[in-house]
């Protein structure tokens, strides 16, 4: 599984002001606390929570064995990897193009594509901005390009209901975190990679698994 994924997503309309109103509903201030206790304010131009908000319920906070055991599966990092598909918000977003028909945004995240941002995306735009296209590049090398792998989240292949494809994305996730649970409880999670709980998984039930990198 790959550490980072560089994130690339273009959106696209006739109407200007539809575009300003993406930017501006995705933009939002953080305030990150460093390690000697101080903060630091910053400008998230894409922010996750605004398309697939977290609960207000969910902890939030540092996450120990202490914290786990009072809220069980309502903390920050197992609502984030379920809903969002990633442990953490966009990382060094940044919009790379911004003019009357087009708003580009480039971002990093955890791991893998945030699938459960890009498959809820459509819900959150305006009418009049559709999606022209959102790629990933992972820091996984191609073995026959000597590249890093990549593939297109959008457009969607001809066929596939993005709805459909994140019902099967949330029980897949949801049983591989079972199976991180069960591993973990009978010790045998520390020698086990994260894409061998993917793979047996997703051969015990044939669910969701990420289309082939292109």
């Amino acid at each position: 599984m790959p550490n980072i994924t560089e994130n690339r997503v273009r959106f696209i309309s006739k109407n200007k002001s539809s575009l300003e109103k993406v930017k501006n509903s995705l933009m939002t201030t953080e305030i990150h606390t460093q390690d000697d206790g101080t903060k630091e304010t910053y400008l998230q131009v894409f922010d996750f929570d605004k398309i697939v908000p977290m609960p207000k319920h969910i902890f939030r906070g540092n996450l120990g064995d202490k914290e786990r055991k009072k809220y069980g599966k309502n903390n920050w990092y197992d609502w984030s990897y379920l809903h969002w598909g990633t442990k953490w918000n966009a990382m060094y977003a940044k919009i790379t193009e911004d003019n009357e028909n087009a708003l580009s945004y480039y971002f990093e995240s955890a791991w893998d594509c945030p699938r459960g941002i890009a498959y809820a995306i459509e819900d959150f735009l305006p009418k009049d901005v559709k999606v022209d296209y959102w790629d990933c590049k992972f820091e996984q090398v191609d073995q026959e390009t000597g590249e890093w792998e990549k593939e297109i989240i959008f457009p969607l292949e001809k066929g596939v209901d993005r709805k459909l494809r994140e019902e099967d994305r949330i029980k897949f996730m949801s049983e591989a975190m079972q199976e991180i649970d069960r591993m973990s409880n009978n010790g045998t999670l520390e020698n086990t990679t994260p894409i061998e709980i993917v793979e047996k998984v997703s051969s015990a039930n044939n669910t969701w698994l990420p289309v082939e990198s292109n």
